[in-house]
């Protein structure tokens, strides 16, 4: 019979209270025309919150491509995360309308970041509509 395997964080998290009252869930909306090599700024992931699914829905655009990730909001502070420009998304075609969900790996911002996508192939017209969701928790930043 094989081990029983364990996460690292097993048994030290808080159970929350409620239906869920340390759990968030943000919405980002872009519907701006935009170039091949555009960055859209998102939306601000606040200091103390682990991301654990990011999903993209989108309208469908002829030929463009959107890699999602993020910048420190102040680059300057010390301890601040370098960015990220692909850590959800490299390349997800937006060929087709759809729901794209991320597979990357939760991660935790002890610093606020600003949730980025960057155009590449072709633009998108003005009325494609982009939209970033967000679920995770509230962990603080001690």
């Amino acid at each position: 019979m094989p081990p029983d395997l364990y996460a690292d964080d097993f048994g030290k998290k808080s159970l929350p209270n409620g239906q869920r009252p340390n759990a968030f869930n943000l919405s980002y909306g872009f519907a701006k025309a935009a170039a091949s090599a555009d960055k859209i700024y998102f939306g601000i992931v606040p200091a103390g919150h682990e991301i654990n699914a990011l999903a993209l829905v989108h309208d469908a655009d002829a030929d463009g491509t959107l890699s999602i990730g993020y910048e420190p909001y102040d680059a300057l502070a010390v301890g601040a995360p370098a960015a990220n420009p692909t850590y959800f998304f490299n390349a997800q075609a937006l060929s087709a309308a759809g729901r794209k969900e991320s597979v990357a790996q939760p991660i935790s911002f002890k610093f606020p970041v600003k949730l980025v996508g960057t155009l590449g192939g072709g633009g998108i017209v003005a009325g494609t509509k982009l939209t970033v969701v967000l679920d995770g928790n509230s962990t603080g930043v001690a």
